[in-house]
């Protein structure tokens, strides 16, 4: 997977410093850890994976965007009239149908009667959780807006803040959003505010996480 080397400076060791002093607390499910993964909306500092199940069709097959996209469309139906698949996609035709081959020989759907059906989701997503943290030395805003762009993907969104700059001024636009806050004091990882629970998969971004984690396996 496409990910940035961690540049040096005050922020990196600020994540550093937390991940030793449990940021991340122990999971009793699989968990993958990634830093700074290259993302259409940037590149999240924290991405954490929780997978309850090892799909092998998921974890052994190199997917394409465009595959990913299919399947996550897919999922939000247990059929589909080719015609209408067909109408959505129409930009992209002649691809489409090539997709559609690929996740039919790996058991991923089936077409019959000039109907899809897709298997269930269960069968395909193994990820149960995906947390994503933003970490900012000062500028709060910023990192607020960051973690905001993480929605997309993960099942919650933290920003994690060391404890001088956790203002009761960021405090109180935490506490009116749907993202989290951590706050670092140096020593202990506390969090100041819960974040929304979004259930997954939530858009092809996470399926990107679900084939990221599993090769980890």
């Amino acid at each position: 997977m496409p990910m940035r080397q961690g540049r040096p400076g005050p922020e990196l060791d600020l994540v550093d410093a937390a991940l030793k002093a449990g940021l991340l607390p122990p999971s009793q499910k699989p968990l993958a850890i990634f830093l700074e993964p290259k993302l259409p909306v940037g590149y999240p500092d924290i991405v954490a994976v929780e997978y309850c199940s090892v799909v092998p069709q998921i974890s052994n097959s190199p997917f394409s965007v465009t595959q990913l996209r299919l399947l996550h469309h897919l999922s939000a139906r247990k059929a589909w009239a080719l015609d209408d698949l067909y109408s959505r996609f129409a930009e992209r035709r002649s691809n489409l149908a090539r997709d559609i081959r690929f996740l039919e020989q790996l058991g991923l759907l089936s077409v019959k009667d000039d109907h899809l059906r897709p298997v269930g989701l269960e069968r395909v997503f193994g990820v149960q959780q995906i947390v994503a943290i933003e970490a900012k030395i000062k500028d709060w805003k910023r990192a607020y807006w960051q973690a905001s762009a993480n929605t997309w993907f993960s099942s919650s969104s933290y920003v994690l803040l060391p404890a001088k700059a956790a203002t009761p001024q960021a405090i109180n636009a935490f506490q009116a959003s749907s993202l989290g806050l951590i706050i670092f004091d140096g020593s202990v990882c506390k969090v100041a505010v819960e974040p929304a629970s979004r259930q997954l998969p939530v858009s092809y971004g996470s399926w990107l996480f679900n084939t990221w984690a599993l090769k980890e396996v």
